[in-house]
């Protein structure tokens, strides 16, 4: 399990490790500069630009932490959801994605035995069966629209958006309406008017 969840989260992990890196050599050049000039005598601590920078790369280091944290337990819940689905790592085999009942290249997304599987950045897990409603929403700010697909489900489970970036009204539907073909399920569209999108 622990090496599935690092192999996905590699990208952030590196990061993190990167910033985690930088913060430490800010730490030390801090340390060998007050040590050298004494910058503590004349310059207000709070409102040096080296102890500034320093903070943020704390922030950063932090956030980024909480997105590693994050990341894990959502993996850890897909990965483990996965393996109640299909046992004997049935979904790792290499034809696991060619016996599939739909596959979505532009959503990186999959459909087998009545199961969602979202298998590009948006890892996520989600049988068929629990889904209440989808919801094709649009938002605006200023002059750009923007088009999104939300997935809630029958129980407390919180609401999944995938990436919509780059796909067009027309592959939004083909999603939906390849899920609304497996499985009776409300869809709410707010896309009707706006179909001109390409």
């Amino acid at each position: 399990m622990i090496k599935r969840i690092f192999a996905r989260m590699k990208g952030i992990l590196m990061l993190f490790a990167g910033s985690i890196a930088l913060l430490a050599i800010t730490l030390m050049l801090d340390f060998k500069t007050f040590e050298q000039f004494n910058f503590y005598r004349d310059v207000d601590v709070w409102t040096h630009p080296i102890l500034l920078f320093q903070l943020a790369m704390v922030a950063i280091v932090l956030l980024l932490l909480g997105q590693v944290i994050g990341l894990s337990v959502k993996y850890y819940f897909a990965f483990k959801k996965l393996d109640a689905l299909f046992p004997n790592n049935e979904w790792e085999r290499k034809d696991f994605k060619e016996k599939a009942d739909y596959v979505d290249e532009k959503f990186e997304a999959m459909i087998v035995k009545e199961v969602l599987i979202f298998y590009g950045s948006h890892f996520t897990v989600i049988p068929l069966k629990e889904l209440k409603e989808i919801h094709l929403y649009r938002t605006s700010t200023g002059r750009r629209v923007y088009y999104g697909i939300k997935f809630t489900f029958k129980t407390r489970r919180r609401s999944f958006i995938p990436n919509t970036y780059g796909k067009s009204l027309e592959d939004g539907y083909r999603l939906v309406r390849k899920v609304a073909y497996f499985v009776p399920v409300k869809i709410r569209d707010d896309w009707k008017n706006n179909k001109s999108r390409k």
